[in-house]
C-alpha cells in the first residue's frame, strides 16, 4: 500500500482475507488511496481467484518469505506481468527483467520502479507476459508428468 501510494494512477486489488485486513483498510485510508484500493476478501473458488488474475496487467507479490510460489506461476499462465520479491521460490524461475521482475525484500523503490515501468512500457510488459507463460508451460502438470515418464523410462 506504501508503494502504490506513490504510483500516480490505476487501481489495487487485495485478494485475501487475514488477520492483517482492517489495519490494511486503515492504512489505505491514511495514505488517501482508499478510492483506488479494492479488498475483495477470500474469494469462494480459485476458478474466481484466477479469473482476477487475467483481469491485472501485474500481479505484485511483495512476500518477505514465499518456498515455491504457485502464485507467481498462475500470473504467467494468465499472461499477467510478475513483481515479486527475491525469495526462495520465485527466485527459481523468474529471471529479472525477462519473464518478470524481482526485487529486493522490502526495497520500496524498486518495487516501485518496476510496477511504474510495467506500467508505463507496454513493450516491456509484453515481454515479460510472453516470457512468463512459457516459464509456466514448464511448469504445467501434463509436460512435468511427460518429463518424469521419460526419466524413468531412460532408468
Amino acid at each position: 500500500l506504501r508503494v502504490f501510494s506513490k504510483i500516480d494512477d490505476g487501481e489495487l486489488v487485495i485478494v485475501g482475507d487475514g488477520s492483517e485486513k482492517y489495519s490494511l483498510e486503515k492504512l489505505a485510508e491514511n495514505l488517501g488511496i482508499k478510492n483506488r484500493v479494492h479488498f475483495l476478501g477470500a474469494l469462494e473458488n480459485h476458478e474466481d481467484v484466477i479469473k482476477e488474475i487475467k483481469e491485472s496487467s501485474i500481479l505484485v507479490l511483495p512476500s518477505i518469505r514465499e518456498n515455491f510460489g504457485i502464485v507467481p506461476l498462475e500470473a504467467m499462465a494468465c499472461r499477467t506481468a510478475v513483481v515479486s520479491t527475491n525469495t526462495e521460490g520465485p527466485r527459481d524461475y523468474i529471471i529479472d527483467g525477462e519473464n518478470g521482475f524481482l526485487t529486493e525484500i522490502e526495497n520500496d523503490n524498486q518495487l516501485r520502479e518496476r510496477i511504474d515501468l510495467l506500467l508505463k512500457d507496454s513493450t516491456i510488459r509484453n515481454k515479460i507476459t510472453v516470457n512468463g507463460r512459457k516459464t509456466a508451460e514448464r511448469y504445467d502438470w501434463e509436460n512435468i508428468v511427460k518429463r518424469i515418464a521419460s526419466i524413468y523410462k531412460s532408468l
